[in-house]
């Protein structure tokens, strides 16, 4: 948006004609466009489920023992001088990948379409390390976070929970 409203102020005319309104109000039409669009991102058709793994072939669970280090996982889940430390999510969840973003290195971010235990729903991004995988399981895991691909998950947050990184993952089944 920031490049749009740049271009318009830049380009457009201070003054409107019969067929084009002066670049204020297409400035102000441009920003309307992109916070709309905003809005809607995750109230869209989710993405149908890809074809499914069949049963007994491949992987389809990943362990954060297979995704990451132990040196990463010993100085990760480390306490602080105050004792705190990430917050582990117990609770299994289940969610379908609505987006999948390749990140630096081995780092996979997932937008993942979920339901709270309340029965509401939401979209939320979480981040996937999957540097220590062996070649075969790298090769399993990308078939496995695709669109559409309905997971459960557990992960950890830090902070005010805005930073998420799954710790274990499995492929659901095709419903």
């Amino acid at each position: 948006m920031p490049q749009s409203l740049a271009g318009m102020n830049s380009l457009g005319s201070e003054t409107g004609s019969d067929s084009h309104p002066d670049k204020y109000r297409r400035m102000k039409a441009i920003q309307n466009g992109w916070e709309e669009a905003a809005a809607l991102r995750y109230e869209g058709a989710l993405p149908p489920p890809p074809e499914d793994i069949p049963e007994g072939e491949g992987i389809v669970e990943f362990t954060i023992e297979q995704m990451w280090s132990e040196e990463d996982i010993n100085s990760y889940f480390r306490k602080d001088s105050a004792g705190s430390g990430p917050q582990f999510s117990e609770t299994y969840s289940t969610g379908i990948i609505t987006e999948v973003h390749k990140e630096e290195g081995s780092i996979v971010a997932v937008d993942l379409y979920s339901t709270t235990p309340g029965g509401e729903f939401y979209t939320k991004q979480y981040k996937i390390y999957s540097e220590n995988l062996c070649n075969a399981c790298l090769s399993w895991f990308s078939g496995v976070i695709v669109p559409g691909r309905k997971i459960g998950f557990r992960y950890i947050a830090e902070g005010s929970g805005d930073f998420r990184t799954i710790t274990y993952l499995k492929a659901s089944p095709a419903d």
